[in-house]
Parts: C-alpha cells; structure tokens; sequence
C-alpha cells in the first residue's frame, strides 16, 4: 500500500515532537510558605482582632486589646503549629499556600464573630407603686450630704465655690417632683447590634423587686405623679454612652446632681415589646 503524499513521515513526526519537548517551558515550582505561615497568620489575628472591635463595638476603648494580647499571639502560635506540621508531612508549596489562605480566612472570620456587640441596655421599664410626692425641696439635706461624702472621697478635685448654697436654692427653685415608690417589679429593654441583627428591640423576662425607691420626675412629666397605681414608667440608661465626669464639679442643674434617677413615659416603641 503506498504512502498519501500528503501525510507527513515517520522522522518529520519525531523531530517534530523532539522539538516540542525541547521548547516546552518548564513546570513552574512553588516555594512552601515556610516562615510566613508565623507571618501572615500573626499579622491576620491581629489586624482582625485589633480593627474589628473598632468598628463593631466603637464605644468600648479595650476593645482593640484583643489583637494585641489574644488574636494576634494566638495566629503566631497557630502559624508556628502549622510551620511544624509542614516539616513534618510536607506538602507541595502550592497546597500549602491555599491551606495557608484558608486558615487565615478562618482565622479572621472567627474572630471578628468572636469580637461582635453585645446587645445594648436601653432602659428599664418599671411598675411601681407610687407612695408620695413632694419638691425636691424637701430633699435638700438629703442631697447635699451625699455630696458631702463624695467631695470628701474625691481628693483630686476642688469643688466650685458655694456649691452647697447653691444646690439648695436649685432644689427649693426646681419644679419637678420627687417620687417615693414601691419598686414592684422591671425588666430591661435592649436592641441587637451584630450585623444580622441590629436595630432589633427586646425585653427581658419580667423581675420581682418589691423594694423601696425614690426616683426624679423632671418637670416636663411631673403630670406622670398622678398615674394611677401601678405605673408603668421607663428608666432611661444606654449602655453604649461612654461615662464622663462632669465639668463643673459638683454639677450645676437639678436632674445631674439629684441623688435619684430620672423617670419619664415608656416610649411607644418600647411598650409594646411582648
């Protein structure tokens, strides 16, 4: 049987698969990690634990503590494990730069879950049983020994001059009223701050105080002294405002240096919360 003319020989085919074998680029070799898996790992942990916190819980000035003592050696540590187990049982270096990638994937997605808010306190809602009513006036003495105990403690301050005239006429001047209750029962109110979440209002289970307590009403709801019993009033408290001293030492206004806590109407939104 003859050749086709056109089919190419047997020693056209061989050098041309010669050739081919000679020009082809060799297999690209990937060098292992090896000391950045300490590296990268570390630096992961601490980027995650040490900005995270920052941007989800921006009240609290410790929260980026938690790159520098926990996150941070702790993805040192887990690099050093993993640098260990590599000489161990090595894998080829482009497995483990995607093992690599992983891990610090994992690593910074478990901590930034590990570092999100808490749910914030709103307030409390009470239901008390109001006793008596009267100025703040009648309180006067009251207060102003209580600062008393608080100047004498605080060392490093100088009070203002006539402070204690001054509270008095402040109190004996202010409209609002001063509440003595039978605190029966409250619960608190908070809202959900995690991605998924926030915005989310929620109540507690109810608590039993049964406790004498006296609180504040300014006068824009002293009306609120007249509620029929028991009331249902609300304690404003948002645990995510950071706690400042005062300015002026002892504070100037009623309601900031009134040794009783403000009350005010249960906001809409917060009574109806099953």
């Amino acid at each position: 049987m003859e050749a086709d003319a056109t089919s190419p020989s047997l020693p056209k085919i061989l050098t041309t698969a010669r050739k081919s074998t000679v020009n082809a680029e060799p297999p690209v070799i990937v060098k292992p990690p090896g000391f950045l898996w300490i590296v990268l790992l570390g630096v992961a942990g601490f980027c995650a634990g040490f900005f995270g916190p920052m941007v989800f819980v921006p009240e609290s000035n410790q929260g980026p503590m938690v790159g520098i003592f926990l996150s941070g050696p702790g993805g040192c540590v887990l690099g050093l494990v993993s640098w260990v187990l590599m000489k161990v049982m090595p894998l080829p270096g482009r497995t483990q730069w995607i093992l690599l990638s992983f891990v610090g994937t994992v690593g910074v997605l478990v901590t930034l879950l590990c570092v999100q808010p808490e749910p914030a306190t709103r307030g409390y809602e009470l239901e008390v049983t109001i006793e008596r009513a009267h100025p703040p006036g009648e309180s006067a003495d009251a207060v102003v020994a209580d600062w008393r105990k608080r100047i004498a403690y605080v060392t490093w301050a100088t009070p203002r001059a006539s402070w204690e005239a001054q509270m008095r006429t402040a109190l004996a001047a202010d409209p609002g009223l001063v509440l003595e209750t039978t605190l029966l029962r409250q619960r608190t109110i908070k809202e959900h701050r995690k991605p998924w979440n926030k915005g989310r209002l929620f109540a507690t289970p109810w608590r039993t105080v049964q406790e004498k307590r006296s609180y504040y009403l300014p006068p824009a709801v002293r009306s609120l002294a007249g509620t029929a019993s028991p009331a249902r009033l609300f304690l404003r408290s948002d645990s995510t405002v950071p706690i400042r001293a005062p300015e002026i030492w002892p504070p100037l206004e009623v309601p900031e240096f009134i040794d009783y806590s403000q009350l005010e109407t249960v906001p809409a939104e917060y009574s109806g919360l099953p």
